[in-house]
């Protein structure tokens, strides 16, 4: 059972199309500096298996968007996906990632800061985990009818799962 302190680490929503985002987002990302992850010897080592499965995506990932984002008329990468929810400010906690600084003055219906003609100016690993499961329908096309050796859709699933450990374990280790 979490401790009552802990309450508000549970129930924050990290919404930017709801209200006072930017003070939640400071407020969590304050707390998490106070923690030192390297007292969380678990945490690391989950940390560590979900940052293997990134990187072992993230090629194919921008083998396929490469070749379409570019020529895309509908830009995805809105303004208000840059913006990391709670599992996100987790997720750089625990890969030891300093958090990108973000322009909470922009449209959030506008391109992400972080969008460039060539891609994302972001490492992925540096991405709310939105910005790598997301695929459009040109995007999946794209990808089914030009497969690689690695499948994409095991590789999200095992990023998935990694995630899912290691946010689950964080909260459950944060707040006892």
């Amino acid at each position: 059972m979490p401790r009552p302190e802990f309450k508000w680490l549970l129930d924050i929503d990290l919404d930017p199309d709801k209200g006072n985002y930017k003070e939640k987002f400071n407020k969590l990302v304050s707390f998490l500096r106070g923690l030192r992850i390297s007292n969380y010897p678990k945490l690391k080592r989950y940390a560590e298996e979900y940052k293997a499965c990134m990187l072992k995506l993230d090629p194919a990932i921008e083998h396929f968007t490469s070749k379409v984002c570019p020529y895309c008329g509908t830009v995805c990468c809105k303004q208000k996906f840059a913006f990391p929810n709670k599992e996100d400010i987790i997720l750089f906690w625990s890969l030891d990632i300093d958090i990108p600084f973000y322009d909470f003055n922009r449209d959030i219906n506008g391109s992400c800061q972080f969008l460039s003609y060539n891609g994302c100016v972001l490492p992925r690993l540096h991405r709310p985990f939105r910005c790598t499961w997301y695929f459009c329908e040109a995007l999946w096309l794209q990808i089914e009818i030009n497969p690689l050796d690695y499948n994409i859709e095991t590789g999200l699933k095992q990023l998935i799962f990694a995630k899912e450990k290691l946010i689950n374990s964080a909260i459950d280790l944060i707040t006892v």
